[in-house]
């Protein structure tokens, strides 16, 4: 490890005139400057560093200048000019120098050196148990396949050869020492080291002290201060919300005992901050030991989500008074988009305010990453395809965790344990299996005494779900970068010790939550978490047939079930838990009505007319009054329905069925109408007008504002509007009786013609001047566009009822008179007229296209 300094003084054991020669003269001057107490030899200014000379540092070979021309001409193309063509001075900028000039003695030392360390890496993943006899072949294999940027950093043959050719240096030179600039570069708030390995350290001095605001708080003696800036911050803003959930976590341990024991803290209940510095983040006070070790412990992180902010890993301050750790005035600054200094293995906060800095350099990623799409993020390697049978892979695109294969989880053959804060990280809480579901009703009492509740009363807990021993294939936590699991959402998990992260959730007092970690795919695991009535989880048998009711929400368990038409004996039960519902003295079960269950009543009776997926919904939401009710799954049963009247003659096409939507219980269908002082009638039927025809009587009107009044004309429904739009009709079963509403819904050309705004909307497309109650699903507007090209699409103001645009994310050219086919994608349309003027867009939502015809 290299020492840290101040910046480098010309102290040397060389005359000066040496010392400067190294750099200035064309040829080498034999020097023989020894000094055996230091051991060291020739010395160079910074950035120079002496190197003793062999065939790395030999002018280019006529061979290496072929193929560096060919190179560059390979990358420029017909801009390549060779006439100012020169090998040591060309821009290479793109072109990997190691695969034109591969590598010097040096980097094939230190790629051996590199490949005993990736393997040790590897084997402590535990990846040599996981190939077993076929580890050496396959870690071969994988590390061909890492770049040699990763570890090896630039290629440094052009630069030592440039020296050697401004030097004329050949074998005859051989073991002289001679300076030499590495070709690497240090961020502007690091510098190189004066040990002759050009690494990257931190400076006494801070080096940006005069282009940096004064720091508001400086720790007394005694005491110590860590700051960290979000890439939120706002200098000299209000940054409460910015800095609101954050929190920091801080240990002693054999390696760094430096903090006081008030200062230290339980892993998810953290420190309060004791400021916000307008220009340098959040910051926390830390009471010091009389003699502190040189570091302490630290990780800043987001106490509701867990997540941690500058690294995965556990980060450090530097707390000593000399030497690479050095930090006189106990100040550690941390700052998003800035990675920590790596000393050791071990990442460290900078003692010195990085407000101004850049990292420089390029980016690197350690073993078992690799640069993300956007090359300038870590993540962890693709490795699916190399895991063995019954393993598989994780941390795969994980910022900063690095991948690799570990034992498939064996569901059957595991008893898993929610494990967290709430119950000191133990045992105490075993969850039931069944049915490749481990599942737990965890009943959360008082907060403790010392905890301080968030504003909304919870306290927060770090939790994972795991075995008794956190065996790797089953200790489960989240993906880094995934969703935070909350309350009443499912996130997907990951295995992996160092890639499932510790979860974090709110709990309330005295409430009971059900945690289900889903492993019908072992490979593929997910957790859910919701807050429910009761701690049961309740089991439907039905004829026989056992039927889990799964939590929906709002107190509410359910189940969908294909029955025939039949009568069927009902039970629900929860037999663990003695928790059993039935029938009272009447046990028949009508559909779509409630039904009050008693305990431990009798079997129910249930009778269907028809074929139909049927929703079982047990309402526990009054734990003293429970009720089953019995809806089918889709209200009008499995029969297309159409929207029937004077908008199409009464018939039944294609466009006008009306589509159901599980999640809102609803049919809807979208109609455009020309505004008329004549009533439309129409009805909802199937096409034989017999297995389903609703008109007026079937429905209760709704009373929105926006709902348009409807009339019963004869028992059918009528409907006057005055303007001609598109309009919304749609059907809502969630009550006793469906709600029908019918509302405008415009439909607007959205796009850089008018700021993507809600201005130029599509008016239905009347064209029967003898029909004044026409109907249908065209619409047309007429825009003004200049010659500019203009991106657009068609939608509704939520962006999602209708959202089209090209048929792919990569956007579409519309040209003039052309119909183009449309799409829900990311992808614009575009368009650019020849001729300023009027255009009219003709959109015809049922085939989905678009026409543009113009200018008018």
């Amino acid at each position: 490890m290299s020492l840290q300094y101040k910046p480098l003084s010309l102290v040397a054991l060389a005359t000066t005139a040496v010392l400067y020669g190294c750099g200035s003269d064309d040829s080498v001057e034999k020097t023989y400057v020894y000094d055996d107490a230091t051991k060291t030899g020739l010395w160079c200014p910074l950035p120079q560093i002496v190197q003793t000379v062999d065939a790395d540092y030999y002018p280019l070979s006529a061979d290496e200048i072929a193929a560096l021309k060919a190179a560059a001409m390979a990358r420029d193309g017909a801009a390549f000019d060779a006439a100012e063509f020169n090998a040591y001075t060309y821009d290479y900028d793109g072109i990997n120098l190691f695969d034109v000039l591969g590598l010097t003695l040096a980097e094939k030392a230190r790629q051996v050196t590199a490949k005993a360390e990736a393997r040790a890496f590897k084997v402590s993943q535990g990846q040599q148990d996981i190939f077993g006899d076929g580890f050496d072949a396959w870690f071969d294999s994988w590390f061909a396949s890492v770049p040699l940027t990763d570890y090896l950093g630039k290629s440094e043959r052009l630069s030592k050869a440039s020296r050697g050719n401004e030097l004329s240096l050949s074998s005859a030179n051989n073991s002289e020492e001679i300076c030499y600039t590495p070709p690497a570069a240090c961020p502007n708030y690091l510098v190189p080291d004066e040990s002759g390995t050009f690494t990257c350290i931190t400076p006494l001095d801070n080096p940006l002290a005069e282009e940096q605001p004064t720091v508001g708080y400086m720790a007394p003696a005694g005491k110590a201060a860590i700051f960290y800036r979000s890439a939120q911050h706002i200098t000299d803003g209000d940054n409460t919300e910015v800095y609101k959930d954050l929190t920091i976590h801080t240990w002693n341990d054999p390696d760094c005992t430096a903090y006081q024991d008030e200062s230290t803290t339980d892993w998810g209940v953290g420190k309060p901050a004791a400021g916000i510095d307008p220009n340098y983040g959040m910051y926390w006070t830390m009471d010091l030991l009389d003699s502190p070790d040189q570091c302490g412990n630290m990780i800043v992180y987001n106490r509701v989500s867990g997540a941690k902010r500058i690294s995965e890993a556990d980060l450090r301050v530097p707390l000593a008074n000399s030497g690479h750790l050095a930090n006189l005035d106990k100040m550690s600054y941390l700052q998003d988009g800035i990675t920590a200094n790596n000393y050791d293995g071990r990442l460290y906060a900078n003692p010195h305010p990085l407000l101004g800095a850049a990292a420089g350099g390029s980016k690197a990623c350690g073993w078992g990453l690799e640069l993300d799409v956007t090359g300038e993020v870590c993540v962890g390697q693709a490795l699916a395809a190399q895991c063995p049978v019954g393993t598989i892979a994780v941390g795969e695109g994980q910022e900063e965790i690095a991948s690799k294969c570990i034992l498939e989880f064996d569901p059957a053959a595991t008893t898993l344990y929610l494990r967290g804060g709430f119950n000191d990280w133990g045992t105490a809480n075993p969850m039931s299996y069944a049915n490749s579901k481990f599942r737990l009703n965890f009943s959360y009492g008082s907060h403790p005494e010392s905890a301080t509740p968030a504003e909304d009363g919870t306290v927060n807990y770090g939790f994972k779900v795991a075995d008794a021993d956190w065996a790797e294939a089953s200790s489960f936590g989240a993906i880094k970068g995934g969703d935070s699991p909350a309350v009443g959402s499912e996130v997907a998990l990951t295995a992996g010790n160092g890639v499932g992260q510790d979860m974090f959730i709110g709990l309330k007092e005295d409430t009971i939550y059900q945690y289900v970690l889903n492993a019908t795919n072992p490979a593929a695991v997910t957790l859910k978490i919701n807050e429910v009535p009761l701690a049961v989880f309740p089991v439907m048998t039905i004829d026989g047939e056992m039927v889990e009711l799964e939590y929906s929400g709002a107190g509410q368990f359910s189940s969908r079930m294909t029955l025939a038409p039949d009568t069927y004996s009902i039970s629900i039960a929860d037999m663990d838990a003695g928790f059993a519902v039935g029938a009272g003295t009447d046990t028949t079960v009508v559909l779509n009505q409630p039904y009050p269950l008693v305990a431990a009543g009798s079997a129910l009776s249930l009778t269907v007319g028809q074929q139909n997926e049927y929703d079982f919904i047990l309402d526990l939401s009054t734990p003293d009054m429970p009720t089953l009710e019995v809806k089918p799954g889709k209200p009008l049963g499995n029969t297309a329905v159409f929207i029937r009247g004077s908008l199409n003659d009464w018939l039944a096409p294609a466009s006008d069925e009306i589509v159901f939507d599980d999640a809102s219980r609803s049919y809807s269908v979208i109609y455009g109408l020309e505004a008329s002082e004549n009533a439309y009638q129409f009805k909802f039927a199937s096409e034989d007008w017999s297995t389903v025809d609703m008109g007026y009587s079937a429905f209760d009107m709704s009373v929105d504002a926006d709902a348009i009044p409807l009339t019963d004309v004869g028992g059918n429904i009528g409907i006057k509007v005055d303007k001609s739009s598109s309009y919304l009709f749609k059907l809502d079963f969630n009550g006793a009786k469906p709600v029908l509403k019918v509302s405008e819904l415009p439909i607007y050309i959205r796009g850089g013609m008018n700021d993507w705004l809600e201005e130029d909307q599509l008016a239905f497309n009347a064209t029967n001047a003898a029909n004044s109650n026409e109907a249908g699903h065209v619409y047309v507007r007429t825009i003004a566009l200049t010659t500019d090209n203009v991106f657009f699409k068609v939608a509704t103001a939520d962006w999602s009822t209708v959202n089209l645009g090209a048929p792919t994310d990569d956007g579409l050219a519309v040209e003039i008179g052309q119909e183009v086919s449309l799409a829900a994608s990311n992808g614009n349309l575009a368009i650019m007229p020849s001729v300023a003027g009027d255009y009219k867009f003709s959109f015809d939502l049922t085939n989905k296209t678009l026409v543009i015809t113009g200018p008018n």
